[in-house]
């Protein structure tokens, strides 16, 4: 099997083409994708393909194949002294851009290096301290808590962005090594959470953050994906070509919500044009969330199913209103209850959970029942929760109590409403 590699070298070939063909944006959203593929899914495909036959699994790629020295990235020289003693220069922005890169390369391998030396014998407390050593002379400049992982990663999303900004030639392969770089050490940081639990969560993986970073570089890809996809299908000059593209059961479904006598008025010669509007939108509603994160984590209650498959479960309830209206005149507040479930397919472990996510709510208030159904990419460290947060106990019933930490790269995602029948789900 060559599903691996046949995909990296796809990959290669589009980055030959970025930016003159592909913007730097869409090619990032391609590669968070890629490395997610590699990274997360491929291990659980290659279980399923030994269940099914023996054939060789080939998951390397051919040193002929490779794009360029990016695969395996050389943190180069330069550092955070070149990046602040030009910082007063405008016309050194991108070199300074370069040279940060290469400083973040190296806060990642020294960290590598640190948890992977981590013994059973060693001290958290000095491997905490060592960590925020390396990473204090970068978080000065990316304006990040040298002292907390989860903060650190998702302001590096920030250089991400300004990677894309870049226009030099070979700002590609290294917008590439930096997309997979971050996300092998987040993985890497995750299974060591997984590993020590509160131990190492409670000291430099803490939830008390802002998302902002992380939800506006998910919003540049999504818009990226919006601009380069929505304007490709009509340059095919092909429709037959078009439509094999595209699931045509789910697209005739939403074609049929126009009325007949709506499509019957348009002309002749305008029919080609209202089609391809047609198309536009439901392309739009597609890739609704394609390119878009979520932090994913909390503290519930869940059970593995089987070896693959591991899922969790919440309940939140809430009122909410117009709290002059409510003393004033007597007006009450709207209520409401919500349940939420996860599920992930895949690398499925009591600590350890990568694989395909699939995340589900149902809200219901005075304005009707809502029903979310979300999918991606999904890596997370797993562990026991203990004390006030496990609200029925360590356990209830078959149900254990755990903290969970994590993010997901979304795929698609939509919503129902059974009052008003109206959805988004394509």
């Amino acid at each position: 099997a060559y599903i691996k590699g046949c995909i990296n070298v796809a990959a290669c070939l589009i980055q030959k083409d970025v930016p003159t063909y592909m913007p730097m944006e869409m090619f990032a959203t391609l590669m968070e994708q890629v490395t997610r593929f590699d990274e997360i899914l491929w291990g659980t495909i290659q279980q399923a393909l030994a269940l099914e036959e023996d054939d060789l699994i080939i998951s390397d790629v051919e040193p002929d194949f490779h794009c360029d020295a990016s695969d395996y990235p050389d943190a180069g020289s330069g550092g955070l002294g070149l990046l602040q003693s030009n910082a007063t220069d405008a016309q050194t922005a991108q070199r300074d851009t370069l040279s940060f890169n290469a400083a973040l390369h190296r806060a990642g391998r020294a960290t590598h290096r640190l948890l992977d030396s981590h013994g059973m014998n060693s001290s958290m407390e000095a491997t905490v301290a060592q960590l925020e050593e390396v990473w204090e002379p970068v978080c000065k400049v990316m304006g990040c808590d040298h002292s907390n992982f989860f903060d650190i990663h998702l302001m590096s999303h920030k250089h991400t962005v300004a990677l894309t900004q870049l226009t030099q030639t070979h700002a590609v392969a290294q917008l590439r090594s930096h997309i997979r770089s971050r996300n092998r050490l987040e993985i890497r940081v995750q299974r060591f959470l997984s590993e020590h639990g509160s131990a190492f969560a409670d000291r430099f993986y803490r939830h008390e953050v802002q998302e902002a970073s992380l939800q506006s570089y998910g919003d540049l890809q999504h818009q990226a994906v919006l601009r380069f996809v929505l304007p490709l299908m009509p340059s095919l000059n092909n429709e037959t070509k078009v439509w094999r593209m595209v699931n045509n059961v789910k697209l005739a479904k939403f074609l049929a919500a126009f009325e007949a006598k709506d499509v019957a008025l348009v002309e002749t010669k305008q029919q080609s044009t209202f089609a391809w509007g047609r198309l536009r939108r439901w392309l739009g509603d597609v890739f609704e969330c394609l390119g878009k994160f979520n932090v994913v984590g909390g503290v519930g209650y869940g059970k593995m199913f089987g070896a693959y498959v591991g899922g969790s479960f919440g309940l939140a309830t809430g009122a909410s209103g117009d709290l002059k209206k409510i003393f004033t005149e007597r007006k009450k507040p709207s209520a409401s209850i919500g349940v939420g479930m996860g599920l992930v397919a895949g690398n499925v472990g009591p600590l350890w959970r990568a694989g395909v996510g699939v995340g589900g709510s149902v809200k219901c208030s005075r304005s009707g029942c809502t029903v979310g159904l979300a999918v991606g990419t999904v890596g997370s460290a797993v562990w026991d929760g203990t004390g006030r947060e496990c609200c029925f106990g360590r356990r209830m019933g078959p149900l254990k109590c755990k903290k969970s930490a994590g993010t997901t790269f979304l795929a698609t995602c939509c919503s129902f409403n059974f009052i008003t029948g109206s959805t988004s789900c394509r």
